[in-house]
């Protein structure tokens, strides 16, 4: 059984195998606001996890094509492209761990796995607008902006647009990880590893599933980044 998800003490992470367990706490983990990717890190490691031990998983108990399926689903929405994000998942994809990493030979491979075309949000060089709220009800903070971005771009371009036109209402803080920009911090209130505290950003009502430097928005988005707990 391999899973994950959010239990009503954070981000718990877990790999069961004939009884055989590994789990990590929430204080063991790195706060979502430092790791944005972090989901998609936890699943890659799992994944490698099972098939390290596959032969001690029970039959039907882990589907092993459809884990796979979901990573080819990701590559062409940019899931992958930094190279923190490749050096987790091309393990996976040769049907080996980071352990056998030194010994794939990458360039001999045949192009044979079966991608879907890059998903687009609008023609080429058009204008798409995104609507942007940060919001915080401990401190009564409810701020709603529309700004306009080039398709393609990423949501980090959001924010700034944002700041460029209100300084004040939707400044924010970041710091740079190998995923790429995380948001520390908007208007002075800062993600707090202590009091698992951090900004969440949403697509409507839904988590997006990347960074903010990595995901890219759609025409007419509503993207909210809500300071929450974890």
């Amino acid at each position: 059984q391999c899973g994950l998800g959010r239990g009503e003490r954070g981000w718990f992470a877990g790999v069961a195998v004939l009884g055989l367990s590994l789990s990590l706490s929430p204080r063991e983990l790195p706060s979502p606001s430092l790791s944005p990717s972090l989901p998609l890190l936890l699943s890659l490691s799992l994944l490698q996890a099972l098939r390290a031990n596959q032969d001690l998983v029970p039959a039907g108990a882990w589907d092993c094509e459809k884990s796979l399926r979901k990573v080819l689903e990701e590559i062409p929405k940019g899931s992958f492209d930094r190279p923190q994000a490749a050096a987790q998942v091309v393990p996976s994809l040769e049907g080996q761990t980071l352990l056998n990493v030194n010994h794939l030979k990458c360039a001999s491979d045949i192009d044979n796995l079966p991608l879907s075309p890059s998903p687009s949000t609008a023609p080429a060089g058009g204008m798409i607008s995104v609507d942007y709220t940060v919001a915080d009800r401990r401190h009564s903070i409810h701020d709603s902006v529309t700004v306009e971005i080039s398709s393609g771009q990423v949501l980090f371009k959001v924010l700034e647009k944002a700041r460029a036109m209100y300084p004040v209402r939707f400044r924010f803080e970041y710091a740079m990880t190998f995923w790429g920009e995380s948001i520390t911090g908007i208007r002075g209130i800062a993600s707090n590893r202590t009091a698992h505290t951090y900004w969440q950003f949403l697509s409507g009502s839904q988590p997006i599933p990347r960074g903010v430097g990595s995901y890219i928005p759609s025409d007419g988005e509503h993207i909210t980044a809500n300071y929450t707990t974890w």
